[in-house]
């Protein structure tokens, strides 16, 4: 894992961190980078240390959240008292995706009390991905789930945490067979807290910038099984 682009001032930005949404750090992790700044000699900005603690950071998430799932998600620390909770976003839209709780139960089950609701044929993977957002290093943890129910496949893919300019993501898509064909139906949601104030006009695009790989991959992902079958 490295702090790639612009290394020295992304490593900077850790060092400095604080309650805010410049990064999206829980209270312990920012406390975490403080001390390594502390620790530090001149002023340096010891980049292979900072790259180590994020690692960490990111491990320690991941195990949390697939030991616990939505309960698992520290929240993010704002500033003055605040706190902002991706489980609760998270949940939020599993709850409103009615149609899966009416349709398909067993997915909407395994979203919100996931790892305890999942099937035991469920399919799963986890990812880390650094993806380049305006200049930024952007650290996202992906959980995808592909569920079987009948002859219909539901893909899921959950970010549970980012490290800066959205907080959470949640998307789908179903494959159903039809005569000739197949039904596809895509549900998508990414929650952020910064659209608001100035310079928001730039950053309502970064759901639809952040979508369209996501996208794709899940639909190459769903047809290439559904042409095995």
């Amino acid at each position: 894992m490295r702090l790639q682009p612009n290394a020295e001032k992304e490593a900077r930005r850790y060092l400095e961190a604080e309650p805010g949404d410049a990064l999206n750090l829980a209270a312990k992790e920012i406390a975490a980078f403080r001390a390594l700044k502390a620790a530090g000699r001149d002023g340096a900005v010891p980049v292979k240390e900072v790259e180590a603690l994020v690692q960490q950071t990111l491990l320690s998430r991941y195990q949390a959240y697939r030991s616990k799932g939505l309960a698992g998600i520290a929240p993010y620390e704002r500033g003055e008292g605040r706190q902002l909770r991706p489980s609760d976003e998270l949940s939020l839209s599993a709850k409103q995706m009615q149609g899966l709780a009416k349709f398909v139960p067993v997915v909407s089950e395994a979203l919100l009390k996931y790892p305890a609701g999942k099937p035991k044929d469920l399919e799963e993977q986890y990812y880390w991905l650094n993806i380049d957002l305006f200049g930024r290093p952007t650290y996202v943890l992906s959980h995808r789930m592909l569920f079987r129910i009948g002859e219909l496949l539901v893909a899921s893919d959950r970010h549970f945490y980012t490290s800066h300019d959205y907080n959470s993501m949640q998307q789908g898509v179903g494959a159903l067979p039809t005569t000739g064909g197949t039904l596809m139906v895509y549900i998508g949601r990414v929650s952020t807290d910064q659209v608001a104030g100035f310079g928001s006009g730039a950053k309502h695009p970064v759901s639809r910038a952040l979508m369209g790989p996501y996208l794709e991959d899940l639909f190459e992902t769903v047809r290439a099984l559904a042409e095995k079958r």
